[in-house]
């Protein structure tokens, strides 16, 4: 009970998740990119279309929908 009233261990809790999940991603992207063999532009335009339609749709599922659709298309179709 002592450290659930502590302020920094509320700060951290705000915090951690973003982060864990941005490392998350920045991860998988350069080691698939480097699989791959070339720039991550896949992995790029899949987050960056996942961050814009959540900005404006704020639908957690269509967005990494969106994300997933294009980053495989794009591996698939022009990085093959």
């Amino acid at each position: 009970s002592w450290l659930r009233k502590q302020r920094w261990v509320g700060v951290v809790g705000d915090f951690l998740p973003l982060a864990i999940m941005v490392l998350l991603v920045l991860h998988a992207s350069t080691s698939s990119a480097l699989a791959r063999g070339g720039l991550p532009v896949p992995e790029a335009a899949g987050v960056f279309l996942t961050l814009i339609v959540q900005w404006f749709v704020k639908k957690p599922l269509l967005s990494i929908f969106a994300g997933t659709a294009v980053y495989v298309i794009l591996v698939n179709s022009l990085f093959a």
